[in-house]
């Protein structure tokens, strides 16, 4: 006599069992789905910035003919020269040769320079995220929290003009993605890739200066520091100087003399002028930022030794 129940009895049996909500799995599960919804949830606002970059104009803004007209001459030939030369006070070398690829794959269309723009927050975000999560011991919620709070900060709706108007997004957004992946490698002990995107982030906008301190930072809190993070820092001090120095509003101008005092004077000025508006001011600023650098740098040195 065979005793095995057939299928239906057994899919039937198993359909009448009822789920328990106060079970630890079914409850786990409960969580786990209700996370992953609300983690996927936070899409709709990069969603809805895609949505209003698709639905603007193709049209640009008025800076993207400015600095088209810098780096092309009336022929259309390039103007190398021009992707030096400031806007709005800005080195944006980096966001100028955007702008030429997407003149010559999409005909310098704004909505594909928007869509690029919500890409390279897309990455920001990315970046971040995963360094909240290596760093900080976030329960499963507190995780979610941080989707929204990331989210939210990279994609904020009241600054919706960033990627609707494409130009901005594309110097200052990418300036910080580049920033933000330079301080993120150094913390790794990748010094040379940490000093190459700082450096991009340097010749891609204001906001990008901000990572040589930062970078120094990372060095004062570590115990060892190679040959690598002196490269690194001695890219920054380049990067820097090229940026002042091709800034057409800067106050003064490379010293004829080289003797140590004129060129101190000089250095000090330059770099003060990142926080100063005038030239007085600028030289004592820059002086205390140079001593700290150098007392910092001494520190680093002991500390290697």
């Amino acid at each position: 006599m065979n005793t095995t129940p057939d299928t239906d009895t057994v899919s039937a049996t198993r359909r009448r069992v009822p789920i328990d909500p106060s079970d630890p799995a079914v409850i786990a599960r409960i969580s786990l789905w209700s996370r992953r919804l609300l983690m996927a949830a936070a899409a709709w606002i990069p969603l809805t910035i895609l949505r209003m970059v698709l639905g603007d104009d193709p049209f640009q803004y008025l800076d993207y003919f400015e600095m088209v007209g810098q780096t092309r001459d009336v022929t259309g030939a390039i103007r190398w020269g021009g992707f030096f030369e400031h806007q709005n006070e800005h080195l944006v070398v980096i966001p100028k040769m955007v702008i030429q690829f997407n003149i010559l794959l999409f005909d310098g269309s704004r909505t594909t320079l928007g869509v690029f723009v919500v890409c390279v927050a897309a990455a920001l975000g990315a970046v971040i995220w995963r360094t909240i999560v290596a760093t900080l011991p976030l329960s499963p919620w507190g995780r979610v929290a941080a989707v929204w709070v990331v989210t939210a900060y990279v994609f904020p709706l009241a600054a919706q003009h960033n990627f609707r108007l494409s130009i901005s997004g594309t110097a200052w957004i990418l300036a910080n993605l580049l920033m933000v992946s330079s301080v993120a490698l150094a913390a790794r002990r990748r010094s040379l890739a940490a000093g190459a995107l700082g450096v991009l982030a340097t010749f891609t906008y204001g906001t990008g200066l901000a990572v040589w301190p930062a970078l120094l930072v990372v060095l004062v809190l570590r115990r060892r520091v190679t040959w690598r993070d002196g490269v690194m820092m001695a890219s920054g001090v380049v990067a820097v100087l090229i940026e002042r120095a091709t800034d057409s509003a800067v106050r003064t101008r490379l010293p004829l003399e080289t003797d140590p005092f004129t060129v101190t004077r000089y250095l000090s000025i330059l770099f003060g002028q990142l926080f100063a508006d005038t030239t007085d001011l600028a030289l004592i600023v820059g002086a205390v930022a140079i001593g700290c650098a150098v007392i910092a740098v001494a520190r680093l040195r002991d500390r290697a030794l």
